[in-house]
């Protein structure tokens, strides 16, 4: 859903299925203007991949998590929405983006 959205805003979207692929896309395909991580489970390579993008080179790059609970990295990311969140909170973010 979160992919179709973005993509009728006009935006490239890249899709990873875990966390080890996408730290595999990150890794491969260089910068990007947001990377959007849904927190399914804690457990696995999907709590590393934050880390490893604020160890890179492109520690930069905007974090957005959304998540069905409250205490989840929080510290990581710059843009948090508790699941299932509004369309237009989602929209809010990104057009932020947009302007920088």
């Amino acid at each position: 859903m979160i992919a179709f959205l973005l993509r009728n805003l006009g935006h490239q979207v890249e899709l990873a299925e875990d966390g080890e692929k996408g730290i595999e896309v990150f890794t491969k395909l260089g910068n990007f203007d947001l990377v959007s991580q849904i927190y399914i489970c804690l457990e696995g390579t999907a709590t590393k991949l934050p880390s490893i993008i604020r160890s890179s080179e492109r520690a930069g790059t905007r974090l957005l998590q959304l998540r069905s609970q409250d205490e989840v990295q929080k510290d990581m990311f710059n843009f948090s929405l508790l699941k299932p969140s509004e369309n237009e909170e989602l929209i809010t973010i990104i057009r932020s983006l947009e302007h920088k």
